[in-house]
């Protein structure tokens, strides 16, 4: 209660010492306090920082934003709670629960941008018509021997069509996965279009795709084979409110079937089938016009590398693993052209272990 108290007068007071002047001005004047504010009493409300600075409309948004967040989080936490989280009714009620959670912390992490930065106006670099990239792989996992591994991939898009391979590799043999990746996005200009609405796209777009990967590792292989599907949306969020443009958000769902093989089981008929329910989110912002971009994420799938955080209830946890990522371009032109030149990509996820990715890529300018 003490804190809400004091939340209310220092809006109050930082309100109406600067009603003479702008509101951009009016965002930018009581930084430490506001943004101090906004994370500590305002951590269970999404707005609190975007209400001090005097921005009703933005906060009233992001208020909304979080309920809406916590409604879904509560439509999937109590169906699982009810059946004792069965596997046979797990898919839908967790999806929406770890959906319904970022939903929320992304309203949240959007109240602490637009508070202490009031919209920077960078956007997202245009999609390039192809790329590639190689680069360095490293786990902590105990339960291996492998802990460095290459990795490669390559992408394209043509049209709107969008397909991905990527593989990861350990110099000994005894570590391999591969993955084969094809969709169609609806909402951005097509790669390398020449239309003049390409040279701002606001970076939105939604995706469904299908996809199938492969891994094999130990001496005597086991050998994972999984098919998914996805839905994948990203939201530039300049057309949600001014204070928040430069950042943007993205979330995907998909449905996967997993055949695990282990020793002994000569054919694909005999491997355990397991449904899996994955997603993920994350809150990112854009570096610059078209210099790249950093993103916190949650991923919820746990057959990866990371696998769940450790919260000391089951196996590696009921959770995801959180990760920070980037993505920087080093050499060419940027902004409205996408052009071609060298770009760096970095990555580091925290689940049960840690995985930690560094890579350096080319993309191409045109076909």
């Amino acid at each position: 209660m003490n804190l809400l108290l004091s939340l209310l007068l220092v809006c109050q007071t930082s309100q109406t010492s600067q009603t003479s002047q702008t509101r951009q001005t009016y965002r930018t004047s009581w930084p430490r306090a506001v943004v101090a504010y906004s994370v500590v009493p305002g951590l269970v409300w999404p707005g609190a920082g975007h209400f001090c600075t005097g921005d009703d409309d933005g906060a009233k948004k992001l208020s909304w934003w979080g309920l809406a967040g916590l409604g879904l989080a509560a439509a999937g936490g109590i169906p699982l709670m009810l059946t004792n989280s069965s596997r046979h009714a797990t898919w839908l009620p967790v999806s929406a629960l770890w959906l319904g959670a970022g939903t929320f912390v992304t309203a949240k992490l959007a109240d602490w941008f637009g508070t202490a930065l009031g919209g920077t106006g960078a956007r997202a670099a245009p999609t390039p018509p192809w790329e590639v990239q190689a680069g360095l792989l490293w786990t902590d996992d105990p339960l291996t021997d492998v802990h460095a591994l290459g990795t490669l991939s390559a992408r394209t898009h043509w049209r709107n069509w969008h397909a991905a391979a990527s593989a990861e590799l350990a110099p000994s043999g005894e570590d391999r996965r591969l993955l084969l990746r094809l969709g169609r996005r609806f909402g951005l200009p097509a790669a390398g279009s020449t239309d003049p609405a390409a040279d701002a796209p606001d970076g939105s777009f939604w995706e469904a795709s299908a996809g199938v990967s492969d891994w094999r590792f130990g001496e005597d292989p086991v050998r994972l084979t999984t098919f998914e599907l996805w839905i994948e949306h990203r939201r530039d969020l300049a057309g949600v409110h001014p204070t928040l443009a430069g950042s943007f958000v993205q979330a995907g769902l998909g449905f996967g079937l997993e055949f695990a093989g282990y020793p002994g089981m000569d054919t694909f008929g005999d491997r355990e089938l397991s449904r899996l329910a994955l997603g993920y989110f994350e809150y990112g912002v854009f570096l610059g016009q078209g210099a790249g971009e950093v993103a916190f994420y949650y991923d919820q799938r746990h057959d990866t590398r990371a696998g769940g955080l450790m919260l000391h209830i089951s196996g590696d946890g009921p959770a995801g693993a959180v990760g920070l990522r980037g993505r920087h371009r080093l050499t060419g032109r940027r902004g409205s052209d996408a052009g071609g030149g060298w770009f760096l990509t970095w990555d580091a996820a925290r689940g049960a272990h840690w995985v930690v990715q560094l890579g350096l890529g080319w993309q191409g300018g045109s076909w």
